[in-house]
């Protein structure tokens, strides 16, 4: 069970775009189930929105990407971890590979459905359409 956080604050994110947090897990045959919870939110809701959602969904790790500004905000979350005295098991990772290389990575898993969004879920349909979006600005 795992969690990571595009925060969408980094260099290169434009004004407005969501932050991004995934969830989910992945089943002996190797299906990845996913949820996703996508928001245009200033900083202060992003690290509320982390406890809310590791409260409702407890992880073994939690992946945020810690480029630039965005250290600061994974700093800021574990301060707050420390104060609420919740474990927060955060792994920082500096992302430099390009979305469109992140993206196609996800292809043979997606192209044999071993991938699977929570149905009825909101994030995760919004996640599905910005795929599926993607999939056709690629062409």
């Amino acid at each position: 069970r795992a969690m990571a956080l595009d925060p969408s604050k980094g260099r290169d994110a434009k004004h407005g775009d969501y932050s991004a947090f995934v969830w989910g897990a992945e089943t002996p045959d190797g299906t990845l189930w996913v949820d996703a919870d996508l928001e245009r939110r200033p900083v202060a809701k992003i690290i509320d929105d982390t406890f809310r959602l590791i409260e409702a969904f407890p992880v073994d790790g939690f992946a945020v990407e810690s480029n630039q500004f965005q250290e600061l905000l994974a700093d800021d979350m574990l301060r707050v971890s420390r104060e609420r005295g919740v474990v927060l098991p955060m792994y920082k990772f500096h992302n430099y590979i390009n979305k469109k290389v992140r993206i196609r990575r996800c292809g043979s898993r997606l192209a044999q459905r071993r991938i699977r969004f929570k149905a009825n879920s909101p994030g995760a349909r919004l996640l599905v359409d910005q795929l599926m979006a993607f999939g056709e600005e690629s062409k």
